[in-house]
């Protein structure tokens, strides 16, 4: 919290006491019984603030610690401002890029939200009023005492720009080398980073000791194939150093499994071990007994949004089998920011990082398209249970997750940065194998740190994930787009869209896709059909709904939603 002069504090303390007419402050506070206070100094202040005053005319009326609150705003911005961005730091208050109202740090990083403006203005007058200034009205008698602006202060905070901004919160077990660094503990106001560590001795161990490591912890997880287990390692090295890795893009993170109960939220947990507790973001959408809590792609995707505006560095969506993977998610996957408007408002928040995402599914939910699926790293769990039909049994990981977290943590957190500094004092060579098209820096870095400690097969099951491409939800998502390209946001009928059918042939033809398959018969019955079995289906960027005209006709229209239904 605020550290704070002692003696500041003392003098303050003690200048009230004498305006109350209290005849010896030091008994009043008991400072006999306080150690560390020079009784001596302490009797030198109080003779000092005894002292007769110096007349001076009223318009030279007060001191360098006062602050007039019956002035101009001018007056009072230009007073102001200056303590302001000394006394805000050390208070932790800081503004997030891309958001309007101040926030406070905590001790660790964590970010506190002010409930009203009211609580904003109060912290920022305490940490004010705690480094020596006062708030007076100046009148012909002199300086009065006076209350907390809050008008001037409200205007103050409407303009934050005495404020340090601060990108984002690094959290991690340790700062890396030069050309692949992280931000020492502390804000640092030219990159807009705020460092948050906690203060424990990060052990490097050997490559093979780190390894051993890592296999000891996560032994129990049974993976399909190594390429799977090579994902997994790979995905917590990319939570654990994704700050160092600029504006690099990293690709989704999708654990699934045949079944149920195979361990998939256990595999999500080491991920977050990568990093602090709360560095995460967990939204769960369904209950344990399989009861849909979250019911739609668009509330998934609010609560997606919600969940990024704390600043994550990991949004981790546990059993998202009704999540259909949409164009919001490949839009987020895409960008080298993530941006989306504020759920009930019309304006929007910008973050400069986008968080990694990782989701698990069941095998059978797996819905895709070919350019969202290949935005994703596939971790698949294949138990021995699954094969025989019983059922998996829950690791004993699981419950030392459950009772020992930060012990299982902090080993892996220093195996996993042990793999990285032995890559960096290697030369950080770079991945010798195929890389993840749109993600090439990524899988540079993340595959060279594995191929140097000697894992195999990183990204080695891109032929097995792309069997989970939805051909209807792909061809469905390809009309979405060629009727948008031909009609945008007006209306049309299916009548219209029969007259282009040859259009749509061909765009689709552009795409690698058949027309037939989704639409046998083009006639204009058939496109009514059809376009009804689209209407109000949600997980692409534009939705399609259906009225009548005044002739009893349909009439179709797309409605860009902006992020809610993508």
């Amino acid at each position: 919290m605020i550290q704070r002069d002692d003696f500041a504090d003392l003098r303050l303390t003690i200048e009230g006491l004498i305006k109350r007419g209290v005849s010896d402050p030091t008994i009043h506070m008991g400072l006999e019984c306080k150690p560390g206070y020079d009784r001596a100094h302490v009797q030198a202040e109080i003779d000092r603030l005894r002292a007769p005053a110096v007349v001076v005319e009223p318009e030279t009326v007060g001191t360098a610690g006062d602050i007039i609150t019956n002035g101009g705003w001018n007056e009072f911005y230009t007073a102001v401002v200056p303590i302001a961005a000394r006394v805000s730091p050390d208070g932790g208050l800081v503004i997030l890029e891309g958001e309007k109202r101040p926030v406070r740090l905590g001790e660790r990083g964590e970010v506190f939200v002010f409930a009203s403006a009211d609580e904003t203005i109060h912290y920022l007058a305490r940490l004010i009023q705690d480094a020596g200034h006062e708030f007076v009205r100046l009148t012909k008698e002199g300086n009065i005492p006076a209350a907390i602006p809050v008008s001037h202060f409200k205007s103050l905070i409407a303009v934050p720009d005495f404020l340090i901004r601060i990108s984002r919160i690094v959290r991690s077990v340790a700062a890396f080398q030069p050309g692949f660094t992280l931000p020492a503990p502390g804000i640092d106001s030219a990159s807009g980073l705020c460092g948050a560590f906690d203060p424990r001795r990060v052990h490097r161990y050997a490559v093979q000791e780190a390894l051993d490591i890592i296999t000891d912890i996560s032994g129990e997880l049974q993976f399909r194939t190594p390429a799977d287990r090579a994902n997994f390692i790979g995905a917590c090295i990319t939570a654990m150093i994704q700050d160092a890795l600029g504006t690099a893009r990293k690709p989704g993170v999708s654990v699934n499994a045949a079944q149920a109960e195979s361990g998939k939220s256990v595999t999500m947990m080491l991920i977050i071990c990568s990093r602090e507790p709360q560095d995460a973001q967990i939204i769960i959408p369904t209950s344990r007994d399989g009861r849909i809590v979250t019911t739609s792609t668009e509330e998934l995707e609010k609560r997606i949004v919600a969940a990024a505006r704390k600043r994550p560095a990991l949004i981790c969506v546990d059993n998202a089998d009704a999540f259909s993977g949409s164009d919001f998610i490949e839009a987020m996957l895409t960008g080298a920011t993530f941006e989306a408007r504020i759920l009930g408002k019309s304006d929007s928040f910008v973050l400069p990082y986008v968080p990694l995402y990782v989701e698990t599914k069941n095998r059978g939910s797996l819905r895709y398209k070919k350019s969202t699926l290949r935005r994703f790293i596939w971790i698949t769990l294949e138990p021995a249970a699954a094969l025989t039909g019983r059922r998996w049994k829950r690791p004993t990981l699981e419950d030392d997750l459950r009772d020992n977290v930060d012990g299982i943590r902090h080993r892996w957190q220093d195996a996993l940065a042990s793999l990285v500094w032995a890559w960096i004092d290697a030369g950080q060579p770079e991945f010798s194998g195929e890389q993840l098209n749109s993600f090439n820096r990524w899988s540079c870095i993340v595959g060279g740190i594995l191929e140097h400690a000697g894992i195999p097969d990183f990204l080695g099951n891109r032929d097995y994930q792309m069997q989970f491409v939805d051909p209807e939800f792909e061809a469905n998502a390809a009309m979405i787009e060629i009727i948008y390209s031909l009609f945008l946001d007006t209306g049309f009928r299916a009548y219209d869209a029969w007259i282009q059918t040859d259009y749509f042939r061909t765009a689709f033809d552009a795409r690698g896709l058949d027309l037939a398959e989704v639409l046998p018969d083009p006639s204009t019955r058939s496109w009514g059909r059809f376009l009804s079995t689209l209407c109000g289906k949600v997980g692409f960027k534009y939705l399609l709904r259906s009225s009548l005209n005044r002739e009893g006709v349909n009439v179709y229209c797309l409605h860009d939603c902006g992020g809610d239904n993508a």
